[in-house]
């Protein structure tokens, strides 16, 4: 349950919250059960203080920006989520840096720095999640990555202390970062600012937004990438020879270009390796980008575990969440 002291703080700091809130009406890939309270906090102050409240008083909790990132599995209940979507400032300091908050949406971000004519966030403005979570995963597309221009990062620790941490102590890699296991919670983020070319900046927004809008799902909802791959039919085909090959001759033949026109060479995947559904639990534009049809999360978590079996060596990018119950 609950603690009742904790909404009696919520009130009296005057904190935004909700009750009984169903994660199929909050969630981005619109799947979940129930979340008990949900709480708004519209600073990093009171993000540090619900937290440490929360931890001194044994009251389980998570923290989302978006929810891009993550399926939540019907069954799911869960006691309280903390979401930062209200943390969101940016600032451009001394045309040399770059603050921004950590529920500051990513596509914002990137477009406001880029069309202020700084280079090296063209690629992320497309990337539909917040500072935090992108910096959490560092996120990435199109040649740029969130760590690319990173100087430091203001986190709460489990002790409940702000720290600073600089990239070069940071553990770092291709979707990957060590926030993902020591369970910090990224507050705020410094980045360095490159001016550039305004018309080669812009040009390459353009460029990266068609090819989204070509090669990405944009009408189901999505979660992105599913695991953590530049191609994942070339993953797959390491860990079968005859697939491999006839991978090697479909896209000789026809000139596939990894994403690009992909329903016939899906459809050949699921045949080859025995995956079967009644409704399709992936995008037709790509195998490795699981989407809504609005059968719930029974087949799309099916699909995710058959991929795993296939080749255990691909890693998850999405989060898998519905394990935790509420007590």
């Amino acid at each position: 349950m609950i603690n009742k002291n904790l909404e009696n703080y919520l009130d009296i700091n005057s904190i935004s919250f909700k009750k009984d809130v169903s994660l199929s009406k909050i969630s981005y890939f619109k799947t979940g059960g129930v979340v008990k309270l949900v709480v708004y906090p519209d600073s990093i102050n009171s993000l540090k203080d619900i937290v440490n409240f929360a931890r001194a008083n044994n009251i389980k909790f998570e923290i989302f920006g978006k929810t891009t990132n993550c399926l939540f599995l019907d069954s799911f209940v869960a006691n309280l989520f903390i979401f930062t979507k209200h943390i969101n400032n940016i600032m451009i300091e001394d045309e040399k840096y770059l603050i921004a908050e950590c529920g500051a949406y990513l596509p914002t971000v990137a477009k406001t720095v880029s069309m202020s004519g700084y280079t090296g966030f063209e690629g992320l403005v497309g990337i539909p999640g917040s500072i935090g979570a992108s910096v959490l995963m560092n996120a990435g597309s199109y040649g740029n990555e969130v760590f690319d221009n990173l100087i430091s990062v203001d986190i709460l620790d489990n002790y409940g202390n702000i720290k600073t941490v600089y990239k070069k102590d940071i553990d770092f890699s291709f979707r990957n970062t060590q926030f993902k296991i020591d369970s910090s919670i990224v507050l705020s983020t410094k980045f360095s600012l490159v001016k550039g070319n305004l018309s080669s900046i812009k040009n390459k927004i353009k460029n990266v937004s068609v090819n989204r809008r070509d090669t990405q799902e944009h009408v189901l909802p999505n979660l992105g990438s599913l695991f953590a791959t530049r191609d994942i039919y070339s993953d797959i085909a390491q860990v079968n020879v005859i697939y491999k090959v006839i991978l090697y001759l479909i896209r000789k033949t026809y000139r596939f270009k990894k994403e690009i026109n992909n329903k016939f060479l899906n459809k050949l995947t699921c045949k080859f390796f025995d995956i079967d559904f009644e409704s399709q639990p992936f995008s037709d534009k790509t195998m490795n980008c699981i989407v809504n049809r609005g059968k719930g999360c029974e087949e799309v978590y099916k699909y995710i575990l058959d991929l795993k079996s296939i080749n255990p060596e691909m890693k998850l990018e999405n989060e898998i969440i519905g394990i935790l119950n509420a007590d």
